[in-house]
């Protein structure tokens, strides 16, 4: 998988009339309220004072796609790097938990401009996630609404049988009225939608008896990594963009099987895949559950992964 983290898994102005998928949402067109949301900052996708860095960029397509490419690294490309790195090169997920740091590091290492080619050495290794947040960066300083959105990749390890967690962007498409799905890291700027399997329809799969044994995200597979990519893409729908390595207990509960979950912990993920089937008009319910419901507090498991982030070998 190219998806979150290598450890676990086998594993974007240009015209926007050029997508043509239909994504996970409302079939009328979002409030203007949801365009603010969207088009505004949060703390996670603030690019401080690199604001320069994402001017004069051009807009959501393959062009862009190709920027951020070389920009960044996804560990498992670290292969193809071996001769220019060597061996001995960390994967630096943890090392750049917001947009401001990504680009502080990406000029310390190479300079302020991104639409110039860096070298392998002056780029940043790092998973889908921060792929899918310079995207968002860049879009936003440009006002276009962009969200980051989690799920299942089926595009990914398509011969495994797995479905294969990942993280990409949710840009609105204003000459067709709806959400388009971009994938900066594979550079996609066409994800047709029964490509990916949005965690809440995986959810609805698993209470109706469905098989998950082969659904794996970062640290997680079976019931446990549907639970993680749920309560992520709740979280990044309403704007709490932190990083993948901050989860609620109740993923862990739920490694055990969703036969060791509570009625109250199956009750509560009902009723959050139920919400963010529709997640435009969904927002202030989805935001009242989120704060309701301690069961949904994140867990900072960066320690935990500290650990077993290796060198790659």
């Amino acid at each position: 998988m190219r998806g979150f983290l290598p450890i676990l898994m086998i594993a974007a102005v240009c015209p926007l009339c050029l997508f043509g998928c239909s994504t996970q949402g409302s079939a009328e067109e979002p409030s203007a309220e949801v365009f603010a949301r969207y088009t505004e900052h949060s703390a996670v996708s603030e690019p401080g004072k690199h604001h320069e860095m994402c001017a004069d960029l051009p807009g959501p397509g393959k062009e862009l796609c190709g920027i951020i490419k070389r920009q960044l690294i996804h560990p498992f490309e670290l292969g193809d790097f071996e001769e220019e790195l060597g061996r001995e090169w960390r994967f630096e997920d943890l090392e750049f938990p917001d947009a401001r740091c990504m680009l502080s590091g990406l000029a310390e290492r190479g300079g302020a401009q991104l639409s110039e080619r860096r070298q392998p050495h002056e780029r940043l290794v790092v998973a889908c996630w921060h792929h899918a947040l310079l995207l968002t960066c860049i879009l936003r300083e440009q006002g276009i609404p962009v969200r980051m959105r989690a799920g299942f990749a089926r595009y990914i390890g398509r011969d495994t049988g797995l479905h294969v967690g990942h993280v990409v962007c949710e840009v609105w498409d204003e000459n067709r009225g709806r959400w388009v799905l971009i994938d900066p890291d594979r550079q996609i700027v066409d994800v047709r939608r029964s490509d990916f399997e949005f965690p809440s329809e995986a959810w609805a799969a698993l209470r109706g008896g469905s098989e998950v044994s082969g659904y794996r995200s970062a640290q997680y597979e079976g019931a446990a990594a549907i639970v993680h990519l749920l309560a992520l893409d709740m979280r990044l729908v309403i704007g709490e963009e932190l990083p993948y390595w901050h989860d609620p207990d109740v993923v862990s509960f739920a490694s055990r099987g969703v036969e060791s979950l509570g009625a109250e912990q199956l009750g509560l993920l009902d009723d959050v895949a139920a919400l963010m089937a529709s997640p435009d008009e969904s927002l202030e319910e989805l935001e009242v559950l989120r704060s309701s419901s301690s069961l949904l507090d994140e867990v900072d498991r960066s320690e935990e992964m500290r650990q077993q982030l290796p060198v790659s070998q």
